[in-house]
């Protein structure tokens, strides 16, 4: 993608990610819902060009997200810094099997910390809904990838960036909740 068309999409995806809030939840919500999805946007677009997440901006997301329920939520504090921890944790005992099967690496940190910061946004009761989601969309993007390549086949070292399917997932499951209640 040339750098010119990625700034129109992403300009273009700034005003329809408040839109988007505003339209789905109250206006308190939604600037805190706005500000997830700008920033995931970020943590989304570093992913796909360079295969690295900033670590930085998705600590100061999940830093936003527990003060976001502190202040929208406060009796969700507990359940939201529980999914943050199992969030983390949950990725890096996947990351470790994955290493321990493979012999080389197959999430990255980012990846992991991403997972916690989904965590304190949606709470541990949201977090499997966060997982089905993004892994559906990496799976169903590989399926399209293969099938727009005839012969093309997914080989064992491919690499698919998957922070941008963890950030769609969590902005998803934050603005209109896990799939159960």
């Amino acid at each position: 993608m040339t750098g010119r068309l990625r700034m129109v999409l992403l300009g273009a995806a700034v005003p329809a990610i408040a839109g988007a809030a505003f339209a789905a939840v109250p206006a308190d919500q939604a600037v805190a819902g706005s500000l997830l999805g700008w920033g995931l946007l970020v943590v989304a677009d570093q992913d796909v060009r360079t295969l690295t997440v900033p670590t930085l901006l998705i600590g100061a997301l999940a830093l936003l997200g527990l003060a976001a329920t502190t202040l929208l939520a406060p009796d969700r504090l507990v359940d939201h810094t529980v999914g943050m921890a199992a969030g983390g944790l949950m990725l890096l005992a996947v990351a470790w099997a994955y290493r321990r099967v493979r012999g080389r690496a197959g999430l990255g940190e980012g990846d992991v910390l991403l997972l916690a910061c989904a965590g304190a946004w949606v709470g541990w009761r949201g977090l499997p809904s966060v997982v089905v989601l993004a892994a559906l969309g990496g799976l169903l993007t590989a399926v399209v990838v293969i099938a727009g390549k005839p012969g093309a086949a997914v080989r064992a070292d491919a690499v698919l960036p998957f922070a941008p399917f963890l950030c769609l997932a969590t902005w998803l499951v934050w603005m209109w909740g896990p799939f159960h209640a």
